[in-house]
């Protein structure tokens, strides 16, 4: 890896000669900057941070040392080297209070260059090594950190004592003090979506940059996919939740506990920001509820489960705006919002079970966009929000009425089918008509038409020639009857038209028919 060395004097021939040296002997381990003053020399570290900075100390301008006091405050802090040309104590004392790796005096000697630069390289090099160390060790302790606190999250049977022993096994006494547990969700609570590691950054830079001094917190991802933060300090939330306002967090929501010094408690409290969390449900532009603020509401000892019971009787009896107002009542919105939400989520599954899950029982599961919307409103949550669930329900009602009537038509259509195919069996020889056929089962004209043929396959007259002339064949084989008596037996007065008929749907003549059978 080749490092940056910046150059730093106000005499050319000096900067050209230390970058010389170096390069001849270290060669290929450098890329060489010079600047002639301070100024320069700060502008181009800012830039593009240097690893190493030799400087000399009197120049016009920013000096050595101001310039040194001015990398010392730098995001990235270089490695500093002074080149001075007066052995004076008060420089020393200054190069010592800025940390100065090295001290070199002019006439430059190339063998103290060369090497103070090889000491300096390898100090830097002992430093990464042993802050990639640290970062690996940082790692693992966060890691095994975020698995015992995942444990202590999700089982509800362990005891407060060993709670309490596994928060100081991996250094959680510092919320001994005082703490909240906070749950943020993104999105739909996916963790793998594209802006959870952005917002994650962000917590963290927000931690280290924005906190107030003392503030102190840890972090984790529970089995939802939500983040779980625990922090001593409320403001934490406040000035995080604000944050989350900026794209693209626009839909993130923070659900924080109570205040608690118990750390045996520390599951109760994650139990309590959930549950604040689940309100988002009911405030779709909240980016932040505390369980203070929800809490204590009663639980309703009547739910509507009348009303639910009225909508399910309903469905297929075509009374559409009557099941859309007894919807409004049973969820109704202003209600909700003053209800547990236990309550609300009691109605949703009760609108499962007394209405949806009724309706697959007895009809069946046959459609594909009903079942694609009854998994969707099958988990309120799942909506997003109150409004959509109650938008989703709503639609998913008026699909399975829609539907139920439907299967209904076709019952009925096939029950007053077979009434009149049974009628035309037992009146074919006799003058029949559509118009007749329709009174007699009580359906519309047109609408008797369109069903029979659907039912059939074939239009009214041509079914009944078919009849007809069937009943004809069975005489013509078992009887000595004259073809024009078969003809009227089957309904038809006149002969022509009988034989003409036959052979339209037979292909031969009455009498060539006989003819093959006697």
């Amino acid at each position: 890896m080749m490092r940056k060395l910046l150059i730093v004097d106000d005499e050319k021939q000096i900067r050209l000669g230390v970058e010389a040296m170096v390069q001849r002997a270290l060669p290929g381990r450098f890329t060489t900057v010079m600047a002639a003053d301070g100024e320069e020399a700060l502008a181009d570290h800012l830039a593009a941070p240097a690893d190493i900075v030799i400087t000399d100390i009197r120049m016009p301008g920013m000096d050595g040392l101001a310039l040194i006091r001015k990398l010392q405050t730098s995001p990235r802090k270089p490695a500093v080297l002074i080149l001075s040309g007066h052995d004076d104590f008060q420089y020393a004392k200054e190069a010592i209070r800025f940390e100065v790796k090295e001290y070199l005096l002019k006439p430059i000697k190339r063998d103290e260059l060369v090497e103070a630069v090889r000491r300096t390289e390898a100090e830097l090099l002992r430093g990464e090594e042993t802050a990639s160390r640290l970062q690996e060790s940082d790692s693992v302790l966060e890691q095994l950190r975020a698995s015992q606190l995942g444990n202590i999250l999700m089982d509800e049977g362990m005891s407060p004592a060993k709670v309490l022993e596994i928060c100081e096994r991996i250094g959680l006494q510092d919320f001994a003090q005082g703490y909240h547990v906070g749950v943020l969700r993104h999105g739909e609570g996916d963790y793998r979506n594209l802006h959870y590691d952005a917002l994650l950054s962000r917590m963290e830079r927000f931690m280290r940059d924005g906190a107030d001094e003392g503030a102190c917190a840890v972090h984790l991802t529970d089995r939802d996919g939500n983040l779980v933060l625990i922090a001593n300090d409320a403001e934490i939330y406040r000035k995080l939740a604000a944050g989350l306002q900026d794209q693209p967090f626009q839909r993130a929501l923070i659900g924080i506990s109570n205040r608690s010094a118990d750390l045996g408690a520390l599951r109760q409290s994650y139990l309590q920001a959930k549950t604040a969390l689940k309100y988002g449900f009911l405030h779709p532009k909240a980016v932040m509820i505390s369980y203070g603020s929800i809490s204590g509401r009663p639980r309703q000892e009547d739910l509507p489960l009348e009303n639910i019971r009225r909508i399910a009787n309903m469905l297929g009896t075509h009374r559409d705006k009557q099941m859309r107002s007894l919807l409004l009542e049973v969820l109704d919105v202003a209600k909700m919002n003053t209800w547990d939400i236990e309550d609300l989520e009691a109605i949703s599954t009760a609108l499962n079970e007394l209405v949806f899950d009724r309706v697959f029982h007895v009809y069946g599961e046959e459609s594909v966009d009903i079942l694609k919307m009854y998994k969707k409103v099958g988990n309120m949550y799942s909506c997003g929000t109150f409004h959509e669930y109650l938008h989703d329900v709503e639609n998913l009602l008026m699909l399975l009425n829609e539907y139920i009537n439907g299967l209904k038509s076709v019952h009925l259509d096939q029950k007053e089918m077979k009434k009149a195919l049974e009628y035309i069996h037992a009146n074919y020889n006799k003058e029949l008509s559509m118009t007749m056929v329709s009174n007699h089962v009580s359906l519309n004209y047109t609408y008797f038409s369109q069903s029979f043929k659907s039912y059939t396959g074939e239009n009214f007259v041509n079914y009944l020639k078919r009849i007809r002339i069937l009943k004809a064949k069975e005489l013509l084989q078992q009887t000595d009857d004259k073809v024009f008596e078969v003809g009227q037996k089957v309904g038809y007065d006149n002969p022509k038209q009988f034989a003409r008929t036959f052979r339209e749907l037979e292909g031969i003549s009455p009498l060539e028919y006989r003819h093959k059978f006697f």
